[in-house]
């Protein structure tokens, strides 16, 4: 799999947002706010696609704000391996949201740390909610 992060894997669109943020699950994992939502797969739609967001009440200046969405989405990058392998099992899309809401800038290690432990959350809470909805239908 190619590390790359085309425009296709980038989550844009208001519509789109909105569902997100609406009808999406969420959860809190310092210094992320993260959502996630499955989304039926279809053949032209990405198999996951994300949002990064760091708000400017949190981090001032234009350029600091712009420095946290880079590392973010080089950390996303080096690691949606892990998503695309569950999404193909589950044959299903995931949108995911993440919200930095620190007031600090961590370095690109520390960053990472974190995301990993969100994304192994985001994981985890998905395959236990599609076993929860499975066991239900039995």
């Amino acid at each position: 799999m190619r590390q790359t992060l085309k425009k296709y894997e980038r989550l844009h669109g208001k519509k789109t947002i909105d569902r997100l943020f609406l009808q999406g699950n969420s959860f809190f994992s310092h210094p992320f706010i993260v959502y996630h939502k499955t989304v039926p797969s279809t053949g032209h739609s990405p198999v996951c696609a994300v949002l990064f967001s760091v708000g400017r009440k949190k981090i001032p200046h234009a350029a600091q704000r712009n420095l946290l969405k880079r590392r973010m989405k080089e950390v996303f990058r080096k690691n949606k391996h892990l998503f695309y392998t569950f999404t193909t099992s589950q044959q299903c899309s995931l949108h995911l949201g993440f919200i930095y809401v620190k007031t600090d800038i961590l370095h690109y290690t520390a960053l990472e740390e974190k995301m990993m432990e969100a994304f192994k959350q985001i994981l985890s809470g998905i395959e236990t909610k599609k076993f929860s909805k499975d066991a239900k239908n039995i």
